[in-house]
C-alpha cells in the first residue's frame, strides 16, 4: 500500500487516492500501531510516577511496572499461541492489544498499589522483615 501510494504520488497531475478494503486495512493497522507507539509509554509512564510518589522508592515501582508490562507481553503471546495457532483464526482486530493493555495494567496496577500500600503499613507496624514476609 505505502510504495503504491508513493508511485501514484510521484505521477505528474495525478488527483487520485488509493482506497477500498486493503488500504482501509493497512491506515487501521499503521494507526494502531502509531497509538500503541504513544499511549504504551506515556501510561507506563504515568504509572510508574504515581508509583514511585506512592511508595517513596525507585526500584519497586520499576519492578512492579515491569510485571506488568510482562504480563500484558504473556497474555498477547499466549492469546496468539491459542487463537492463531491452535484455533486457527487468521488475526485479530487492531484495537485488541491495545484495549487488552488498558484493560491489564489497569487491574495489574491496582493490585500492585493495593498490595505494596497494604505491606508499607505492616512495616510501618511490625518493621519491613516482618511486615513484608510475614504469614
Amino acid at each position: 500500500m505505502e510504495r503504491l501510494r508513493e508511485n501514484l504520488h510521484a505521477v505528474p497531475g495525478a488527483d487520485a487516492l488509493v482506497g477500498g478494503y486493503t488500504a482501509q486495512q493497512y491506515d487501521t493497522q499503521r494507526t494502531a500501531a502509531d497509538d500503541r507507539t504513544l499511549i504504551v509509554p506515556v501510561v507506563l509512564g504515568i504509572i510508574l510516577l504515581i508509583l514511585v510518589l506512592l511508595l517513596r522508592s525507585l526500584l519497586v515501582p520499576v519492578l512492579l511496572v515491569a510485571t506488568v508490562a510482562l504480563n500484558f507481553l504473556a497474555t498477547i503471546g499466549v492469546s496468539t499461541l491459542v487463537f492463531e495457532h491452535l484455533l486457527g483464526f487468521g488475526g485479530t482486530d487492531a484495537s485488541v492489544p491495545l484495549y487488552g493493555f488498558v484493560f491489564l495494567v489497569a487491574l495489574g496496577v491496582d493490585y500492585n498499589i493495593f498490595l505494596m500500600s497494604r505491606v508499607q503499613e505492616e512495616a510501618l507496624t511490625h518493621g519491613t522483615r516482618q511486615g513484608c514476609c510475614a504469614g
